[in-house]
């Protein structure tokens, strides 16, 4: 089937030639670094394209016996592969080069065979074997050149999507070389599993009895699907998971059998070993505590306060005696001074008013809980899940663990911090804090509040899981950045309670006091009544006190 060539510098292309081709790749590629692996019996007119270059990218070369380079993640970005390949050695080749590319697949690579003088059936038998055995490595961007390329302008390629099909294209300056083959699937079969745990993904029943799947995160994956036109479908019946460990467990593990596509599944890969199955961070929110509302200062408790105040007193003595002092002395500015009494009436008489409308307008609160010293000291236990007490800082878990209650069942956590028991806070990631938010903007006061200085995490990375080296990976990191900045994301969050209500997981009942509106009694106006019981004792006291004043001044007129 092949012959060995001869190596004849007369046959290959002129500098013009390569030059052409190599401006038509770098106009629609971005190379900062070209990988070259070269035959070892025969030579590759794609090696010309080295020099070409060699002021603008770096190059790493590689052949059968020194071995494969060691390239990081990181190397994917503007690389390209330059590959001259035997006809009957290219199996190793191209797993060796599936090694190399790890989780860097789609980097583009141009293949040229240096075998000649084969039969155009040989051609593309050969071109067959090697650009589907690419697809089986998952390389989609590959495309085939053989060494009479500059002759016969023909260039091979292979369609991925819906079943491997051969193509070949007559070369020219217009041609996209390395088109995206995830713009369309054709309906190709896209493989989901979801883990159903509220409120990311779940499943109900509507009026009609049709099974409705929703939530932020099926609503992401079924619109990737569309957009990739794609079918969606279940791996597997879906089925609810108990614990987000039993749901990693579970979805890993389709993940690793690669009979599931996408685990519809938020995953933290900071706390989990294998971070390469995972894509780009769906939502990045913290992790803290929600606690019951702060209690509002009462009117009574305002202006009790005020009065029970001994600085107030002890100017209001100062100002008195002060006054009395220069009663009846001559001094310049006596008139004047005889306004000052007045003024601090005036000013006495705002300052309350002010008081009292800052009260109805922005109640005071009392024992606000700002950090973990004022949260033990409350006495307010937090309500959490027992396989998440692993992952709270350290000196937290050492120094307040009197503070925290651990429960073994998720669901059964769910139950109690969805009832709004204010007796108790709870841990809640912000996520589902928005949802909670969204639920108390239908009670007439909210119950909970959401504490940013008592947190875990302030930054908490939740991703989807996918296959290792999956085709849909870059395209399904690009889908999930635009969701997020668009904000679809945290729209399709906030709306999840409504999808919720209609579900039955939550009502719309508001389970905030319910005042009843009524007559005033004597309690609501006990404290009015003790007002002027101060008022007029302190006044008699004033009045005694002048009185014991004046008596000792005329007793000590007569003696």
């Amino acid at each position: 089937m092949s012959k060995e060539p001869e190596i004849n510098a007369n046959n290959w292309p002129s500098a013009d030639q390569l030059s052409g081709l190599w401006v038509h790749l770098i106009g629609e590629l971005s190379i900062r670094t070209l990988l070259y692996y070269q035959a070892a019996k025969c030579r590759c007119w794609i090696e010309q394209l080295l020099s070409e270059n060699n002021m603008t990218t770096s190059t790493l070369v590689f052949d059968k016996d020194s071995g494969a380079p060691y390239l990081k993640s990181q190397h994917n970005v503007e690389m390209m592969g330059l590959i001259c390949l035997e006809a009957d050695g290219f199996e190793i080749v191209l797993s060796t080069l599936s090694v190399m590319l790890n989780q860097m697949r789609e980097v583009p690579l141009l293949i040229q065979i240096c075998t000649k003088d084969l039969t155009q059936p040989e051609i593309e038998g050969l071109a067959t074997q090697i650009l589907r055995r690419c697809q089986e490595l998952l390389m989609p961007n590959v495309l085939l050149l053989l060494s009479d390329f500059f002759i016969t302008s023909h260039i091979y390629g292979y369609q991925y999507f819906p079943a491997f099909r051969l193509t070949s294209h007559a070369y020219r300056s217009n041609l996209t070389l390395y088109p995206n083959k995830l713009d369309n699937l054709y309906g190709h079969v896209l493989r989901a599993q979801p883990d159903l745990l509220r409120s990311n993904i779940f499943m109900y029943r509507d009026g009609n009895g049709k099974l409705v799947l929703t939530g932020a995160l099926w609503h992401l994956v079924k619109e990737f699907a569309r957009h990739l036109n794609a079918s969606l479908q279940f791996s597997f019946e879906p089925t609810k998971a108990n614990t987000f460990k039993t749901s990693y467990y579970t979805l890993i593990g389709h993940i690793e059998n690669r009979t599931t596509d996408i685990a519809c599944g938020l995953f933290a890969p900071a706390v989990v070993k294998n971070d390469h199955l995972f894509s780009y961070p769906v939502f990045s929110p913290s992790w803290c505590i929600m606690l019951p509302v702060d209690r509002v200062v009462s009117p009574h408790e305002a202006i009790f306060g005020l009065l029970e105040s001994p600085l107030m007193w002890i100017c209001l003595g100062i100002l008195y005696f002060c006054f009395h002092w220069l009663h009846g002395r001559r001094i310049p500015g006596r008139r004047l001074l005889q306004l000052i009494p007045l003024l601090i009436k005036l000013s006495l008489i705002c300052s309350v008013v002010a008081q009292l409308s800052a009260l109805f307008i922005h109640p005071q609160k009392l024992n606000s809980i700002s950090n973990w010293e004022k949260l033990s000291a409350s006495g307010l236990q937090i309500k959490g899940i027992r396989a998440d007490f692993h992952y709270y800082p350290e000196e937290l878990r050492i120094k307040y663990a009197s503070s925290f209650i651990s429960i073994e069942n998720h669901t059964s956590f769910q139950l109690q911090r969805d009832s709004f028991n204010v007796s108790f806070g709870y841990t809640v990631v912000h996520l589902k804090w928005r949802i909670y938010a969204e639920r108390q903007k239908h009670f007439k006061q909210p119950l909970f509040r959401y504490s940013k200085d008592l947190c875990f995490r302030q930054l908490s990375l939740q991703s989807l899981a996918y296959q290792e080296n999956s085709i849909y990976r870059h395209e399904l990191n690009l889908h999930i950045l635009w969701f997020r900045q668009s904000g679809l994301l945290l729209y399709l969050n906030d709306n999840t309670f409504y999808d919720m209500v209609g579900a039955g997981y939550y009502s719309l009942k508001d389970l905030s006091q319910q005042y009843e509106v009524g007559p005033l009694t004597w309690s609501d106006c006990s404290f009015i009544g003790v007002l002027y019981a101060y008022a007029i004792g302190i006044s008699l006291l004033v009045f005694v006190l002048e009185l014991v004043v004046y008596y000792i001044n005329v007793c000590l007129h007569l003696l």
